[in-house]
């Protein structure tokens, strides 16, 4: 948690993710969904850093993939589509 300070800050949610009657956080949205079918291997992407609880596999996986620079180097270094659903 101490990774996490000043992150929301930095990082904010889309404004739809705060729409009541959705789903909590751990619910991926039609708006995300929708933008993430348009990227293209040269999209640039950047991640949050420590975004997963350490000792989680999800950890690790995002770990090593949150370096990438662009949607083809993080499907190099391991993310799978699916992922930016949740990240």
């Amino acid at each position: 948690k101490e990774l996490q300070k000043g992150m929301k800050a930095k990082w904010p949610q889309p404004e739809y993710m705060a729409e009541p009657g959705r789903g909590g956080h751990n619910t991926y949205r039609d708006e995300t969904y929708e933008e993430i079918t348009r990227w293209t291997a040269t999209t640039k992407i950047s991640y949050r850093p420590h975004a997963k609880a350490p000792g989680t596999k999800s950890h690790v996986r995002y770990e090593a993939y949150a370096k990438a620079k662009t949607v083809g180097q993080a499907l190099e270094m391991g993310s799978w589509p699916a992922d930016w659903c949740w990240d």
